[in-house]
């Protein structure tokens, strides 16, 4: 069996012991059930469904208000048990009958905030408390949390927090994957610019981007502050600025990968978010307006990273081919709706936790952008960098493919007449329009179902898959009437050149590449005509 069969058969199976351990994975999730029989108690909690509200105004809060729960604990149980509630830019204070168990604010010494971030409140119930009233008075910080009330839960913590875990783990996971996957991109690609190995900084910045993307998702979770939970006014700090930094990086990386000549509005826009990041930056700083208050700014600067992205891609469409500019388009809608559907779903919840399009959507473009320059990386393999074309590397891989049939096969040598008098006489920019002029009336002649390759330097071949004689003087027709409607236009230099064909049914049992000589030696035939008919030299 050949290599490349086996190779077949080996893709085959792997696909599909991949399809049945998936189907296996998707029908245990669904149906598999384990029978539990416990003659204890199992973790479990409960959240508090009967209790009083009230409001009091205070002009000493932040905005003139709290808000007191109060409900009575029951008269059994209460062993091992908590008193847990996340809470979202409050201050709490928690009393058990008549004493304060627990109070969190901001220290007097801070000065550069009024927000203690967002955190979870834990409180022990002791035996002694079975009966007692428990009074809980939250402080909002910002008018867009007034009101808002907690879930207040009693029973094993370690259920309470699993349960937070088991609400948060698609953020978190994916969250955490972008951070991992940016910061590998980011050190791997900064590591090959200082050596020098590598120029592409939009590389550098995607990384940078993703990672931010997913440290600001990652650290605006329940369950981050359960990890963190003596650093919340941290984790809320990088959640907020990880925001900032993460529209300079796709400002930067914009820029980068659109190409610099039309995508200056990208740097502009890169600047003036790093702007807005400085502003409030120092807004926090100075204790003037706080990160939560300053928000908006950051929000907008995402949606004024997207809108200049649209902008750019519109400028540019007729600078990029057509398939690049499709693919283009594509990822970068793709990219655009995920973190705009995060954006409006903020506004319209009032709330940020379980927002996990922008991390679909980054992680989405990750994979299509490596595609993509996987597919760009093996068109540059076999393209030809000046006309476009494919290269002789295209050549060889076609007639080395084992789908390739000789039967058909028809191919044309062309080459071009008096191209070195012409770099002699007019230069050699002149030279290369005439080998790229040439090249366009290949291209808008043949049509694509055909391969058309530079062989080298002025010469390119057709190759036909499906040829007849007819088809070849047809082609050979087509071509010899755009030169000569190019030439009668009076631009400059003029186009001459010599064809020769050949086809695998003229020449049964001929490989390919021996098929190809005898193109190239009817071709010389022709050649060498038409100097001798024009009493030209040979060159």
């Amino acid at each position: 069996m050949k290599k490349s069969r086996l190779f077949i058969v080996g893709i085959v199976f792997y696909s599909v012991l991949v399809t049945l351990f998936l189907g296996l994975y998707i029908y245990m999730n669904l149906h598999d059930k384990v029978s539990v029989q416990a003659t204890r108690a199992v973790y479990s909690s409960y959240s508090v469904e009967q209790y009083t509200e009230e409001e009091i105004s205070d002009p000493a809060a932040p905005i003139g208000v709290r808000y007191a729960y109060r409900w009575t604990l029951p008269e059994n149980g209460l062993t091992d048990e908590t008193l847990a509630f996340y809470m979202i830019h409050h201050y709490a204070d928690v009393y058990i009958g008549d004493s304060l168990v627990y109070s969190v604010a901001p220290k007097q010494t801070n000065q550069v905030g009024k927000t203690i971030g967002c955190m979870w409140v834990t409180v022990d119930l002791h035996h002694e408390d079975r009966g007692k009233e428990v009074r809980v008075v939250l402080t909002p910080v910002y008018d867009s949390v007034r009101g808002r009330v907690p879930d207040f839960q009693v029973g094993s913590l370690y259920h309470i927090y699993m349960t937070q875990l088991e609400r948060d783990l698609s953020q978190f996971f994916l969250s955490g994957v972008c951070c991992v996957m940016g910061l590998l991109i980011s050190l791997m690609q900064a590591i090959l610019i200082l050596r020098k190995k590598a120029q592409n900084w939009s590389v550098f910045f995607i990384g940078n981007f993703t990672f931010f993307l997913g440290a600001s998702r990652l650290t605006d979770t329940g369950f981050s502050s359960i990890l963190f939970d003596q650093h919340v006014l941290l984790i809320y700090y990088i959640s907020v600025g990880a925001i900032y930094l993460a529209c300079i990086s796709a400002a930067l990386f914009f820029y980068q990968h659109l190409g610099k000549p039309r995508s200056k509005l990208m740097l502009w826009v890169a600047i003036l978010a790093c702007l807005a990041a400085l502003a409030a930056f120092m807004l926090q700083a100075l204790g003037i307006a706080d990160f939560k208050e300053t928000l908006p700014l950051a929000h907008s600067m995402i949606v004024l990273v997207i809108a200049a992205l649209f902008v750019t891609m519109f400028i540019k469409r007729r600078r990029n081919r057509r398939e690049q500019r499709s693919r283009d388009w594509l990822m970068l809608s793709l990219l655009s709706a995920g973190v705009m559907t995060d954006l409006l779903l903020f506004y319209i919840l009032n709330a940020s936790d379980h927002l996990i399009f922008s991390i679909l959507a980054i992680l989405l473009y990750s994979v299509l952008l490596f595609i993509n320059n996987l597919l760009d990386a093996n068109k540059r393999a076999y393209t030809d960098a000046s006309t476009g074309l494919f290269n002789r590397t295209r050549w060889e891989s076609l007639i080395n493919n084992p789908g390739f049939s000789e039967k058909n096969v028809g191919i044309i040598m062309f080459d071009l007449n008096r191209l070195k008098h012409i770099n002699d006489t007019m230069g050699h920019d002149a030279g290369d329009r005439m080998i790229f002029t040439f090249a366009n009336v290949l291209r808008n002649a043949v049509p694509l179902s055909d391969t058309i390759c530079r062989w080298g330097g002025d010469e390119f071949i057709v190759v036909s898959m499906d040829a007849t004689p007819g088809l070849m003087r047809q082609y050979l027709w087509r071509i010899h009437a755009a030169v000569e409607a190019y030439n009668e236009s009076g631009q400059q230099p003029e186009l001459h050149f010599a064809a020769g064909y050949a086809l695998a049914s003229e020449f049964p049992g001929l490989s390919p590449s021996e098929l190809l000589r005898k193109a190239d030696e009817r071709m010389y035939l022709d050649k060498h005509q038409w100097y001798k008919d024009r009493n030209l030299p040979h060159t």
